[in-house]
């Protein structure tokens, strides 16, 4: 497969570099996104220089391994175009001339679409994800494709095409999967924000170990079109369709404000994705403290997970704290139902053949893959055969121990959205550890349901960075809210930002 595939030594970097781009003193990672477009608007800056400043960011921190497919030539035409446009009295959107990163999951037209799976490797999109070409139509300019794991199946970035990518604090540690190029474009300053999609934490959980916000957007918000189960053929698919009821794309960005209007520009319904029927009104970000009701849950036990770690729930009960001090009514919860978060999820998703995702609709022998892959033979990830192997011959056998009844994920969902009504917020762990070193998230595979359970159950849930561990790795917590409250989450996030200045940038190099 030809492609412009992201792999430059250094002496490669400065022949670009001296060819493509001079320095600028313009730092991405200093700004949101709409404060970029502002100053590309009022001429404090141009996109073109924002854009190659990103350029020149992503080639210096080649070692994260986060942009996977570059079109750097092709923004910095975009860029050029963006700034005519502005001469000449002409804006295309509220991100025009704004660069960003797109998950190599979601199909972007003449660019390939893998989604990290040798099944797939000469495979390219025919068109853009729905998401994608609602960005673009903003005015967004896209310099690359960031990471994912093998068909966005696994809460570790890492794939047999792109290989690993790591996290910007400490290369020797996991950036989160499965998006989690976008969550380390960020956390490294490359780009403001990303677009990402999240089927069990996929967005919050590389948010959280990269020190980034990530918002899941409440179910049937935005249409996951153009990325797995809603690609290729899978749009006529029925179960494709019901498991994509239980994933959605949405934002990975540098700052909480940033998080509402990307949400909006993504919302809506495209005609596709037959789980988004309509654009409820938003409401502002702009709440009153006082008025919201602030339930804790910072140690959650979760059936066949890891315990959450005491210096993840501590910061979690300092923001209680904090949220008390300024008048909120906060109080410790719990639900019964918790225990079995990664049995919710399950069942929402059984509809889903991982055997078929993982193939491509080839069909796969896990025993024999896995053999083969102990002989360094295989095309699939160990993750990727390990969930096939589960799926196949464990999943049978823990069906006839533990209930996967419909009604207990209804339940939670309801006794959820009536404790929260209109104006309350859940926090829980979005993971019971920060970001492990790589490779080891594999002797934890249920560690995800803390955030998957929220997908199971369609709610809104923002990832935000809570300072750092002993290790200096971001802490984090996500904020949950009821169904289309989403501006409920995000504006508790913006609360934590402006009061903690939370947003952690750190460049890799």
């Amino acid at each position: 497969m030809t492609t412009n595939r992201l792999r430059l030594t250094q002496e490669k970097y400065q022949k670009w570099k001296c060819k493509h781009m001079s320095d600028t003193p313009y730092i991405c990672w200093k700004r949101g996104a709409f404060v970029i477009a502002e100053d590309i608007l009022n001429g404090k800056v141009t996109s073109f220089q924002v854009v190659q400043a990103a350029i020149q960011t992503c080639l210096r921190n080649s070692k994260l391994n986060a942009v996977v497919i570059e079109r750097f030539a092709l923004a910095l035409k975009e860029a050029k175009a963006a700034d005519l446009m502005i001469q000449s009295g002409k804006v295309v959107g509220p991100l025009h001339g704004v660069p960003f990163t797109v998950k190599e999951s979601l199909g972007f037209e003449g660019l390939p679409h893998t989604v990290g799976s040798m099944k797939r490797i000469e495979k390219y999109a025919s068109n853009d994800a729905t998401v994608v070409a609602r960005l673009k139509k903003a005015g967004a300019i896209v310099i690359g494709l960031s990471n994912c794991s093998e068909m966005a199946l696994w809460p570790e970035c890492s794939n047999p095409v792109y290989g690993k990518t790591s996290n910007p604090w400490n290369l020797n540690y996991t950036s989160g999967g499965s998006s989690g190029g976008d969550a380390a474009a960020v956390g490294a300053g490359i780009v403001p924000f990303g677009v990402g999609t999240d089927g069990g934490g996929s967005i919050r959980i590389p948010a959280a170990f990269c020190g980034v916000y990530g918002h899941k957007p409440s179910g049937g918000l935005v249409p996951l079109t153009g990325h797995p189960p809603l690609h290729d053929t899978g749009l006529e698919n029925q179960d494709a369709q019901k498991v994509a009821a239980f994933f959605c794309a949405g934002p990975i960005a540098k700052t909480a404000k940033d998080l509402m209007p990307l949400l909006k520009i993504m919302a809506g319904p495209d005609g596709l994705d037959k789980n988004v029927k309509h654009l409820p009104a938003f409401s502002s970000c702009d709440i009153n403290i006082t008025e919201i009701s602030v339930f804790m849950c910072s140690s959650p036990k979760v059936t066949f997970a890891r315990a959450v770690a005491a210096n993840v729930s501590e910061p979690i009960d300092v923001m209680g704290q904090m949220f008390a001090s300024m008048g909120a009514n906060v109080q410790s919860w719990n639900h019964h139902a918790i225990k079995d978060a990664l049995m919710i999820w399950i069942e929402a998703v059984q509809h889903l053949s991982i055997a078929e995702l993982i193939s491509d609709g080839q069909g796969i022998r896990p025993i024999q893959e896995l053999v083969k892959y102990m002989l360094h033979k295989s095309h699939y990830s160990l993750p990727a055969i390990l969930a096939t192997l589960t799926y196949q011959y464990s999943l049978p056998i823990l069906k006839k121990c533990v209930s996967l009844d419909p009604k207990t994920r209804l339940g939670l969902q309801k006794d959820i959205e009536n404790q929260l009504g209109d104006n309350g917020i859940l926090i829980m762990p979005v993971f019971p550890s920060a970001a492990p070193k790589h490779g080891k998230m594999l002797f934890h595979p249920a560690d995800f349901a803390y955030a998957g359970l929220f997908n199971a159950l369609e709610l809104p849930a923002t990832s935000v960075p809570l300072g750092f561990d002993e290790n200096g790795l971001p802490k984090s917590a996500q904020i949950i809210a009821a169904k289309n409250m989403d501006h409920l989450c995000i504006a508790a996030a913006c609360l934590i930002e402006e009061k903690y200045k939370s947003s952690l940038t750190r460049s890799a190099d």
